[in-house]
């Protein structure tokens, strides 16, 4: 958890002999395991607002595409109260019904330096005009695609939506909620959230600006958005951010969370003092640095006529292991340990040992059902027949992993008859092994042999990174000016 108060006495005492390690959401966000967030305000009208998060979310949307990445990004249209939330939903349906190329153009007008500035140059880059890009907000903003939610407005077809907006053939793009997401809810592709009401609740005590419980629920809600949305780029982490130091490549607004707000200097404020304090955002904004070649390199020979010989990446024609059979063999799974669940008096033999005792042991799973072991299977993604065959050419059904699996043998120790919840769990846990021991034996790609020659100035360019100035690393940071003297 990343909510944990060790500070309280009283929750120190219950959970400090059961801590194992604690991993803060500070810690979390520095190791790159959440979108970066980003506090995007604007003197703009509540519409304008809205549709400048449509304009973005479609923008981030083309990107995925251009990089063959799934992804349908989701606005969040955040209101005070139902009633509210009600008016912000029918006036955003009114407009996209209606929308026309000039309100585009006035979003345009007031988008300079702004992220949104980047994404009509992107449009025009590419030949979207305003037009095809109204003709786009339409569809996949119409009112079919957007999802009214509070207490009043929820049912059973709604709740699953709701839970697979990552799911290829769930169209909702957008979702106007209240106060019903601040917990419980997961997503991953939530990118924008878009605060449609102008309440400031903090207050100075003992002359600390001390942030109200508006702003606070706002930050549990941020904080679930922040969650990274997994891609793979150049056998680069699918889990962690890739672009933190690349801050002009295209594909980091995929990493990144926009909270739309209107500008009101003293909720900014708390806002940022709030997130900083959770660990969503940095103590401070990262440094940009911008590193250029220096002119007087540029005039030796080297760099006129200079070379550097490359390699190249190239998939892999055959795999470490063919047959998924190779990896189970000769492995011992587990431990799996087991509870009974039971309630009952213990009856003693005369040697006062237990009639009902724990055993460990090997247990081969050949007697387990094939339904049992399918339902497992069913539970993990990875195993799906199309995946499992990127790894194993030779794998022809999952018939053929049921037949392997039941050949696993797993180290268990249980209390008396095992039940099918038991064998489903034993199954379980040789799933989530092998999983690991699969992705570990297995290459997708090597880099050629053949090196090829291109011009150092070909290579060697100008760049611009971002440094956190708050971390304790030494990367890109001038040596005149080090974090750590010592090294």
């Amino acid at each position: 958890t990343a909510t944990i108060d060790l500070n309280n006495p009283e929750i120190w005492k219950k959970y400090s002999d059961k801590l194992i390690y604690e991993y803060s959401l500070k810690q979390f966000r520095q190791d790159g395991y959440s979108k970066e967030v980003k506090v995007l305000t604007a003197d703009m009208q509540k519409i304008d607002r809205m549709l400048s998060a449509a304009i973005l979310s479609q923008y981030r949307r083309k990107i995925a595409e251009k990089n063959k990445i799934y992804l349908k990004p989701v606005v969040l249209f955040k209101s005070k109260t139902i009633k509210e939330s009600f008016e912000n939903a029918e006036l955003f349906h009114k407009t996209i019904k209606n929308l026309k190329e000039e309100d585009l153009e006035d979003i345009r007008c007031k988008s300079a330096g702004t992220i949104l500035e980047k994404a009509f140059n992107y449009f025009d880059e590419h030949g979207i005009s305003n037009d095809v890009l109204k003709l786009e907000l339409k569809e996949d903003f119409g009112e079919e695609k957007c999802m009214l939610l509070d207490s009043q407005n929820i049912d059973e077809r709604k709740q699953l939506q709701l839970n697979s907006l990552e799911d290829e053939n769930n169209g909702i793009r957008a979702i106007f909620a209240v106060n019903m997401l601040n917990e419980g809810w997961d997503t991953l592709n939530l990118f924008d959230i878009v605060r449609l009401y102008e309440t400031c609740d903090g207050k100075r005590v003992d002359g600390k600006y001390i942030p109200g419980k508006t702003t606070l629920s706002e930050v549990q809600l941020i904080g679930r958005g922040a969650r990274y949305y997994p891609f793979t780029v150049d056998e680069k982490d699918k889990f962690k951010r890739k672009f933190d130091n690349d801050p002009e490549n295209e594909m980091k607004i995929l990493e990144e969370l926009y909270y739309h707000s209107s500008y009101v200097p003293q909720y900014i404020a708390e806002l940022k003092t709030a997130l900083r304090e959770s660990g969503i955002m940095p103590p401070q904004e990262p440094k940009t640095v911008k590193l250029k070649v220096k002119e007087d390199f540029k005039n030796t020979e080297f760099w006129k006529k200079g070379l550097i010989f490359i390699n190249s990446r190239k998939k892999k024609d055959g795999l470490k292991i063919e047959d998924i059979s190779d990896i189970i063999q000769n492995k011992v799974y587990g431990p799996v340990v087991l509870k009974s669940g039971r309630l009952q008096e213990e009856v003693l033999f005369e040697n006062g040992k237990s009639e009902h005792q724990q055993k460990t042991e090997n247990i081969k799973l050949n007697n387990f059902s094939d339904a049992v072991i399918r339902k497992a299977i069913a539970k993990n993604d990875f195993y799906r027949f199309d995946n499992l065959k990127k790894y194993f050419s030779k794998l022809d059904s999952i018939n053929a992993l049921v037949e392997c699996i039941k050949g696993a043998m797993v180290n268990v120790t249980a209390n008396g008859q095992l039940t099918p919840d038991d064998k489903l769990k034993i199954v379980l846990t040789i799933l989530d092994q092998l999983k690991a021991q699969i992705k570990m034996q297995y290459t997708e790609y090597e880099g050629s042999r053949l090196f090829m020659s291109r011009n150092v100035s070909e290579v060697v360019k100008d760049k611009t990174l971002n440094i956190d100035i708050n971390s304790d690393r030494e990367a890109g940071r001038p040596m005149k000016d080090p974090v750590k003297p010592e090294l």
